[in-house]
């Protein structure tokens, strides 16, 4: 691996790759919200057709309510084939130090080949990345002033140094280590070319969430019909429950008040032979909203009659059933 620094390169014979650390590269990070990744990657290709810089697009799933990233890089087309040290940076907090795709972070170093360095990231993207010439630690002041104006005031930091307050410890050669041995870190210009292929992954998780969630839902209604064998009964109530009201019944369960006269409702429907289509409940009255012959309706007492589906001009046949709701007073 040779590494390209400000004053001189160095070489370190495993992967045969080239790291460049240098002020080569300008990068810029822009969020897209509530965007659809298929509408993220057409804002990219119009991006990648129209502007003059790399552009590379982060996202973490494709729903539209998740944030996407597009990362822009203005360098010289020469260094394209070089793994960026910001890059490396990014891709060893987030395997090595917990940094997840939402954090922003501050890495603060001292490279022998480039001196002292600051990298300011957001997840895998990188916001700015400074070359130091003397005090390092008031220009990690000014640094954090300068990203509060982007919006960013919370930064997990990282440094080389010892002696920087409120920042965890990074060693440069496990950095070095880390790129040297992983060989999924290419340069992010290669990465250019795999952006259908993370559409395509991306459709697929769809297809595969979409194809678990209505398997779940298919095995829901395989199990209805035991649902519909199950009776919930306790001295006052019983209430039957089928694969048509099972929902119904488990929100009326959770509203139920222990104190309602059950077994006044219960003794008045099974006197009047009452088949009930809808049912209302305060602590005063029950509304039972059935059907019923004019002739058995004569013969109901002690609730107040409201007609459904009667006009209280028409005749009423003896053996016609006719829709009313029935009011009866709850004894408490």
């Amino acid at each position: 691996m040779k590494i390209i620094g400000i004053d001189h390169e160095l070489q370190i014979l495993h992967r045969d790759i080239s790291l460049l650390d240098n002020n080569e590269a300008q990068f810029f990070l822009e969020k897209i919200k509530n965007c659809s990744i298929a509408e993220a990657y057409k804002i990219l290709f119009y991006r990648q057709k129209y502007g003059s810089n790399f552009s590379y697009l982060y996202w973490k799933n494709p729903f539209p309510s998740s944030d996407k990233y597009i990362q822009e890089i203005a360098i010289n087309d020469k260094w394209k084939n070089c793994i960026l040290m910001e890059n490396v940076i990014a891709e060893y907090l987030i395997k090595n130090h917990q940094v997840k795709f939402s954090d922003d972070w501050m890495y603060v170093g001292y490279h022998e080949f480039s001196g002292n360095r600051i990298i300011v990231g957001h997840g895998h993207g990188i916001i700015l990345g400074r070359f130091i010439p003397d005090d390092i630690f008031n220009e990690v002041e000014a640094t954090k002033l300068y990203v509060k104006r982007l919006g960013i005031s919370d930064l997990k930091i990282f440094s080389t140094f010892d002696d920087l307050a409120d920042s965890s410890m990074v060693r440069l050669d496990d950095v070095l280590s880390f790129v040297d041995n992983d060989c999924s870190i290419v340069p992010i210009f290669m990465k250019n070319s795999f952006h259908i292929n993370q559409f395509l992954y991306g459709i697929v998780g769809i297809l595969f969430f979409l194809c678990a969630y209505l398997g779940y839902e298919f095995l829901t209604l395989q199990d209805e019909p035991n649902v519909a064998k199950k009776v919930i009964s306790n001295e006052s109530l019983t209430i039957s429950i089928s694969s048509d009201n099972y929902q119904q019944i488990q929100e009326l369960l959770e509203k139920l008040d222990d104190n309602l006269n059950w077994k006044q409702i219960k003794k008045f429907c099974t006197e009047n032979q009452l088949k009930i289509t809808q049912l209302e409940i305060n602590k005063d009255y029950a509304t039972i909203v059935t059907e019923i012959t004019a002739n058995k309706l004569k013969n109901i007492k002690d609730a107040k009659v409201d007609y459904i589906s009667r006009s209280d001009y028409e005749e009423l046949d003896e053996d016609k059933h006719v829709k009313v709701k029935l009011w009866i007073k709850l004894n408490q």
